[in-house]
């Protein structure tokens, strides 16, 4: 019996087989872009004049404005997208065609008629099924279209995975819109429903920053950066023109306008419309921060897969930052897979008298369970330390949880997807960088840090209100932990991870043994 099994396991693997060895004709082209065209000036942009202007008098600081909620998030990107005069260059790891999508993709439409030429950059892990309307839209005139470390095989992906898994394992992870050079928004935020709060079934807790004046020019620099590498493919040599690309493309505008009709009778627009006016034009009448800035951004060239050095990956320089503060580090990471060295040197600032405060996401609400599987032995060490450790809350109830549509590949809760530490009450990083391996040495990612005392402060000092009402605080009570919250007034304490089920505990005891770290 067991050699039949066994036969049938390899009469299983032929097709398999033929699908690897018939589409093993597919390999990555070399790059081809016979005349790179000059990056277009956005200097003589009434925008870019109008912010350079605005920002004379704080001798080359830069304007920021924290985006927490995910509609005025939506609406500030929407502005940019209308005030943009000269160019748009849109950078984003996922992009999704929902009602998020399709109202942003409708809108850059709209710019590229009126003239603005638009440079969309994606990473190509999350395009598939996705490469004919991007080809038609790239066929506009004003608008250029390209995958970032593409497959392929755009039929079969995962046999691409197959024959070049360590290159493709690889992703850009940054998130990136700027207009004329001037204004910018970077953090967290992919474009979909569940990022600003238009999904019924999931809702990521996301973080954003607007950005105006100089580092806008300093996002665009790194955005070229990325545009121009030999991982950036053009997608007219990755996917066909169809036979008519006009009709093609006029049928795309159709149902773009159908689409965004629709988005607009819905009670989301509502919402977002009643947030416009607050987000308005960036001028004395809408106050950002300004102070002192640095752009930080992995160089494409991380990809290659060189040791981490300071010249190519952030990672050295975020740690040199976290090792200058003073007095507190409030953290803030959805993926927290510190590793041995990280966590030691927590424990470091902590015996220094440095107050370390993180906040990540509970099982429950963590949308990834494998990354949550490699972040559970780091807690019993970063609690001895004296690291002040909080897991987010799933917004749904303890009945909810327990629906068999619980699945390991995602979430239908709410979950923790900002990204962003504060320094001393004075200084902000937010961007795309998550605590874990992936980000450290596999991903590119970016984010800006920036002087900012108000904001900091005030986020700071309302930490201990704001988490008693969406997370648990995790102790160590007879070498075991607790998790701690508040529920209608009262203290309620936990043993076992909040709003799990046996099955999930124990499936996540499985994955703590045989989840690859480095992957995380």
């Amino acid at each position: 019996m067991k050699n039949n099994n066994r036969h049938c396991g390899c009469l299983f693997l032929i097709p398999m087989a033929l699908v690897v060895v018939l589409s093993g004709c597919a390999r990555l082209p070399p790059r081809e872009i016979p005349d790179e065209p000059p990056l277009v000036s956005v200097i003589d942009s009434p925008l870019y004049q109008e912010i350079e202007k605005l920002g004379l008098k704080y001798q080359g600081d830069s304007g920021f404005e924290l985006l927490s909620d995910g509609m005025e998030a939506l609406a500030v990107r929407l502005r940019l997208i209308q005030a943009a005069q000269v160019s748009l260059d849109v950078q984003y790891y996922i992009w999704h065609d929902d009602l998020v999508g399709q109202v942003m993709a409708n809108r850059l439409l709209k710019a590229a008629d009126r003239g603005v030429h638009i440079r969309l950059l994606l990473d190509d892990l999350d395009t598939s099924g996705k490469d004919k309307p991007l080809r038609i839209l790239s066929h506009h005139p004003n608008i250029d279209v390209r995958l970032f470390n593409p497959f392929p095989d755009r039929a079969f992906r995962w046999t691409s995975f197959i024959r070049d898994g360590a290159r493709l394992n690889r992703r850009m992870h940054n998130k990136s819109l700027t207009a004329d050079g001037a204004l910018t928004v970077v953090g967290g935020r992919n474009i979909g429903d569940e990022y600003f709060d238009a999904s019924r079934s999931v809702r990521f807790s996301d973080i954003d920053v607007l950005a105006v004046g100089p580092v806008a020019l300093s996002v665009r620099a790194a955005f070229n950066n990325y545009w121009k590498s030999r991982y950036s493919y053009p997608i007219e040599q990755l996917v066909a023109l169809d036979d008519n690309p006009d009709e093609a493309l006029h049928q795309f505008r159709l149902r773009s306008e159908a689409a965004y009709e629709k988005a607009l009778n819905s009670e989301y627009a509502e919402a977002v419309r009643a947030r416009w006016d607050v987000v308005g034009r960036i001028d004395e009448s809408h106050k950002v921060n300004w102070g002192d800035w640095q752009l930080f951004a992995d160089k494409p060239e991380k990809l290659d897969g060189s040791e981490v050095d300071a010249k190519t990956y952030i990672a050295p320089h975020l740690g040199k930052l976290l090792n200058e503060a003073d007095t507190e580090i409030l953290l803030i990471s959805p993926y927290m897979v510190p590793g041995d060295a990280f966590t030691r040197f927590l424990a470091k600032k902590v015996a220094e008298g440095i107050s370390v405060s993180i906040m990540t996401n509970s099982l429950a609400s963590n949308d990834v369970a494998m990354v949550h599987a490699g972040y559970k032995k780091y807690r019993e060490p970063l609690l001895k330390s004296g690291v002040r450790l909080y897991e987010f809350k799933p917004t749904s109830s303890v009945e909810d949880t327990q629906r068999i549509n619980l699945s390991w590949l995602g979430s239908t809760r709410a979950s923790l997807h900002g990204k962003y530490f504060i320094l001393d009450r004075e200084q902000m990083f937010v961007g795309s960088f998550n605590m874990d391996p992936r980000s450290v040495a596999l991903n590119t990612e970016m984010g800006i840090l920036y002087q900012d005392k108000q904001t900091a402060s005030q986020i700071a000092s309302s930490f201990e209100s704001y988490v008693e009402n969406v997370a648990y605080e995790l102790k160590l009570r007879d070498g075991d932990i607790i998790w701690e919250t508040t529920e209608n007034g009262k203290q309620v304490i936990l043993d076992t991870e909040p709003q799990t089920t046996w099955w999930q505990r124990v499936m996540l005891n499985i994955l703590s043994w045989v989840a690859p770290e480095s992957q995380l």
